[in-house]
């Protein structure tokens, strides 16, 4: 994602003043570097700094340190409400999708369960997307050992009050 989509899209939601520790590089270089995270699935440890902050010392620990103020201070469920609001004109509505994803959880977690068919204990959520694939509402997770359709009425209820909560107009949808 480019330095000018960051700055539209998220810089935006960061707190200004901050307590604690200080930012030393631009704040686009932060979030860019923990939405490679977040998309790579890659661990904090092994970000490849250079690729994000050049030259600049800057360390895992700190990109880390930023990315859980911020989910304290709620900044990405801020984020997450206000986005697809602003920016309802680029959501593909014509058609919505709602899938599973069964997940290997080798170290446990909230919801795990033992999956026959992936021989591992797993846990499960489901995802509604637009007619593009953009995420625009999730379950919350799930125990491995059930299907997707496991208690799915409720599940969807969720999902759809999630987006309610969202302002979007998507009622058309259903």
């Amino acid at each position: 994602m480019t330095k000018a989509k960051i700055n539209e899209y998220f810089v935006q939601y960061l707190p200004r003043h901050e307590k604690g520790r200080k930012i030393r590089v631009k704040k686009w270089r932060v979030v860019r570097a923990i939405l490679y995270k977040l998309k790579t699935g890659i661990q904090w440890c092994h970000l490849p700094m250079r690729e994000f902050f050049g030259f600049i010392r800057y360390s895992w620990e700190s990109v880390y340190y930023h990315f859980n103020r911020w989910c304290k201070l709620e900044v990405w469920s801020t984020m997450y409400r206000k986005l697809p609001s602003e920016n309802r004109q680029y959501l593909d509505l014509s058609s919505i999708n709602l899938d599973g994803s069964h997940s290997p959880a080798k170290r446990g977690g909230q919801e795990v369960g033992y999956q026959g068919r992936k021989k591992s204990k797993t846990t499960n959520m489901l995802i509604l997307t637009d007619n593009q694939g953009v995420p625009i509402g999730w379950s919350d997770p799930i125990s491995g050992e059930h299907n997707d359709s496991y208690e799915l009425e409720k599940t969807a209820c969720e999902i759809f009050n999630q987006i309610r909560r969202l302002d979007c107009i998507v009622m058309a949808c259903f």
